[in-house]
């Protein structure tokens, strides 16, 4: 009876501590992909990814997740969407970093389902472009770093017209994209979706979102839920995973929605090394 006590006080102390973690204690979690696209003449490339913020607050006007951010020293930082949340108030916690994260690299912006289902999704870009960030509705961009030309395609979220009127796919043909064939192409989508059809479109890279890696995490099964499936302890939660020639990395994001808890789920900052495969 006395182990009995002691293994549910030691589960109350983990469970308790798990979610403490999840409100505040940033994880800054790393990858490293390889290409035979990339030169690197100049060092390998560094993109730092966070998304679904929810309009959550590290510390004054963000300023832990601030300067944890620009400790990743990025050449290139992605948001990729929900940094606003449909039950948050109008100018939250985003402005400082739309403000503070174009000095610091280059920085590019998917929305996601919240910004359009909150109907604030002009606000929130126009506050973006206002401040140097590079808002990607549908479109590409082209950025020169470290000897290396890269195309960074950007997908907004199906909620941009309330309706499902085209796939993510046949959006993404759509999109004029400069030397296809010969540069590293990568694609920012809020959620992680159609995944074998881009798969075949010959990206390089897919970053991603929506899924705050199952938000509750049971430790060896995963994410017990995620707004992308309807089945418990999807496949795709977070982290890299590899589908046919394309590599995908889903970040658990920072914050939370609905159910304003994460377990076994820090709030994470993605950090990706772009090298060159000789």
């Amino acid at each position: 009876m006395k182990y009995f006590w002691i293994f549910s006080a030691a589960a109350v102390v983990f469970c308790v501590c798990s979610f403490i973690a999840g409100a505040k204690w940033l994880k800054i979690r790393r990858y490293s992909v390889r290409s035979k696209k990339l030169i690197c003449s100049e060092g390998l490339v560094r993109i730092t990814l966070i998304s679904d913020l929810h309009e959550r607050s590290f510390g004054k006007n963000n300023r832990r997740l601030i300067e944890k951010i620009e400790s990743t020293q990025p050449d290139i930082i992605v948001i990729a969407g929900d940094t606003a949340d449909v039950f948050g108030k109008v100018g939250g916690t985003y402005e400082p970093l739309f403000k503070t994260l174009p000095k610091i690299a280059p920085t590019f912006m998917v929305l996601g389902n919240h910004e359009y289902s909150a109907r604030r999704d002009m606000e929130i870009s126009g506050m973006a472009k206002n401040n140097g960030i590079t808002v990607l509705d549908d479109m590409c961009a082209e950025i020169n770093v470290r000897g290396d030309v890269i195309n960074i395609i950007g997908l907004s979220d199906y909620y941009r017209e309330n309706v499902i009127s085209q796939t993510l796919a046949e959006r993404l043909d759509l999109v004029p994209v400069p030397d296809f064939l010969h540069r590293y192409n990568i694609l920012v989508s809020h959620r992680p979706t159609e995944l074998e059809e881009i798969a075949q479109r010959g990206i390089d890279l897919m970053l991603c979102g929506h899924t705050h890696g199952g938000q509750m995490r049971i430790p060896i099964f995963g994410g017990v839920f995620t707004p992308c499936s309807h089945k418990l302890f999807p496949k795709y939660d977070m982290g890299f995973f590899g589908i046919k020639k394309m590599n995908l990395i889903i970040s658990a994001g920072l914050g939370t929605s609905t159910v304003p808890l994460r377990f076994c789920n820090r709030p994470e900052i993605a950090v990706i090394d772009l090298e060159c495969e000789e």
